[in-house]
């Protein structure tokens, strides 16, 4: 029997959870970057004429070449945005035409990890006593795998090797601006005793 068939078998009312990182947000970032690519143009063009010298004109090709390239992956990943889809056999993290797929068997612990408590943990050796840094929260879903089983490649918005907490980031929450409460409620259903509710890395 698979490991998706022994799942459903002892989890057979429970439907998959999906969670959409929603389009507008990207399209929108996108955008903006493909105006922040004209209007670089429009500037390099401006000072070309003005100047003789062709060093500006260069230096803003390159950021309209930077901008306009962000741009463009933003608005195509705008139609197949991040997607995480929790279900009895394991997590699909999907986007841009690919996937990825963690089965539970694959997963020795899973926990939503505060990735800032990282961040903050590295600056407070590098910040002097009056210079403490601010805490922002964000939230990854990470995964322990069991050892043996292969690492993710790490493909922009699909799962990560994390190597500073030896776990796989599963998936941003930010992106999916839905209730991080609801993310771990899930996860937790299917999950069972490999859920752990510490934000902490392990």
């Amino acid at each position: 029997m698979s490991d998706a068939s022994a799942a459903n078998s002892v989890m057979p009312d429970m439907e998959p959870v999906v969670f959409v990182a929603p389009r507008k947000k990207f399209m929108t970032a996108g955008l903006i970057f493909v105006g922040l690519a004209v209007v670089s143009l429009a500037i390099g063009i401006l000072l070309g004429l003005q100047l003789t010298d062709g060093t500006y004109f260069m230096v803003a090709l390159v950021f309209t070449a930077i901008f306009g390239a962000i741009g463009v992956m933003t608005v195509v990943t705008s139609f197949d945005p991040p997607r995480l889809q929790i279900d009895a056999a394991g997590l699909t993290m999907s986007a841009r035409g690919r996937q990825h797929r963690i089965l539970w068997s694959q997963i020795e612990e899973i926990r939503i990890v505060d990735f800032s408590v990282i961040i903050g943990q590295r600056s407070l050796k590098r910040a002097s006593a009056d210079q403490v840094p601010v805490h922002r929260e964000r939230l990854w879903l990470v995964a322990w795998l069991h050892s043996g089983v292969p690492l993710p490649k790490g493909h922009l918005y699909l799962p990560q090797w994390w190597e500073a907490i030896g776990g796989v980031r599963v998936c941003d929450l930010s992106y999916m601006y839905t209730s991080v409460t609801e993310v771990g409620n899930a996860v937790a259903r299917f999950a069972g005793e490999r859920w752990n509710e510490s934000r902490e890395p392990r």
